[in-house]
């Protein structure tokens, strides 16, 4: 069980954080829905100051289990595109270099969790994490900048490039940063 109490340093918007399943959610505002997306959201925004609690199973993943998982049928992945589509858009400055590179990598055979874990894997293996600025180059484009020129990035960098890897391959994903 996870215990979480939260205290809001800034404004965050509706979206309730979270790490877990949720059991129990003690929140201040009138109520709490879950979005298409999976995301407890409140009725009242997540001002600075506002405190809320909440109690949680600790996510267990088996990840033999993930990889094994059968592709799903063809209606299923449409209708979860559909419904994902804001997590699948790319932008149009972007060179078919990402989209050759996830073709070549993801591949078509295997479930989405296994592809991206494919992504994951090669940019480990292949790219380097630096905080140096001159690292930064003077690409429009900062993802084909950091895949293709300089190969190495900080956490933005590894983030944004594994978010659009996993777009070009139809895998519907969003990047997230952590809170201050």
């Amino acid at each position: 069980r996870l215990i979480q109490k939260y205290h809001m340093a800034h404004n965050l918007g509706d979206k309730i954080i979270i790490s877990g399943s949720p059991i129990e959610v003690r929140y201040p505002g009138p109520a709490i829905v879950l979005d298409t997306c999976g995301n407890l959201k409140g009725a009242w925004a997540l001002v600075r100051g506002i405190e809320y609690n909440i109690n949680s199973d600790e996510a267990m993943y088996d990840l033999p289990a993930m990889r094994k998982e059968a592709v799903p049928s063809e209606i299923f992945e449409e209708k979860t595109r559909k419904n994902l589509q804001a997590f699948l858009q790319i932008p149009e400055n972007q060179s078919q270099d990402l989209f050759d590179l996830s073709d070549r990598l993801a591949g078509l055979d295997e479930n989405w969790f296994t592809q991206a874990e494919k992504i994951c894997k090669y940019m480990r293996k292949t790219y380097k994490y630096t905080l140096d600025p001159k690292a930064k180059g003077n690409s429009k484009n900062s993802v084909d900048r950091f895949l293709f020129e300089t190969q190495t990035g900080d956490c933005k960098d590894f983030a944004s490039a594994f978010v659009l890897l996993c777009r070009a391959s139809g895998i519907p994903a969003r990047m997230t940063m952590g809170y201050g």
